[in-house]
């Protein structure tokens, strides 16, 4: 175990539900967010610069129920402070690969071979994946995330797999 992962397991409290992580896996997620800060983040390139994305930890109940997280981390270099950023707070990332296509039952295409891409609940909060079929990435915004799940939801409601409460 590093010094990074060490540290997460004894002080970080999971950025969804807030419990603290103990013995659960750690599972990094990279949000949607610009980081200002130098750990944990994902870094990427854009052109000549270098963007990075904010990055979260999530316990393994939340990662279970495929919840998304509420805060990103920072962790000091020295590994002995965490601060934990709102993801509103922070600047939405720059659109660094093209958004795919959705039809209107919420499938969502590949943005080069047009093809359906398999979109997992664990891609959701970096909004980046990979075309199983070319191998291109896309880049999924919050609101195009957003409107997956709505027309998702639509669909369940239309074919009766899913109950409606009020």
């Amino acid at each position: 175990m590093t010094d990074l992962e060490s540290f997460i397991s004894q002080y970080v409290k999971c950025c969804q539900c807030e419990h603290p992580m103990g013995d659960s896996a750690l599972n990094f997620a990279m949000t949607d967010r610009l980081a200002s800060w130098q750990c944990p983040v994902m870094e990427l390139s854009k052109g000549r610069e270098c963007v990075r994305q904010a990055m979260a930890v999530i316990c393994d109940r939340c990662a279970q129920f495929g919840m998304l997280p509420r805060y990103a981390i920072e962790i000091s270099p020295s590994f002995d402070e965490v601060t934990y950023h709102t993801l509103k707070s922070l600047p939405p990332m720059p659109q660094i690969y093209p958004e795919p296509f959705m039809d209107e039952i919420g499938v969502v295409l590949c943005p080069r071979c047009y093809k359906r891409c398999v979109l997992l609940q664990g891609d959701v909060p970096a909004g980046i994946s990979i075309c199983p079929s070319c191998k291109s990435s896309y880049q999924m915004g919050a609101a195009f995330i957003e409107t997956v799940n709505v027309r998702r939801a639509i669909a369940a409601l239309k074919k009766g797999t899913l109950c409606a409460t009020n």
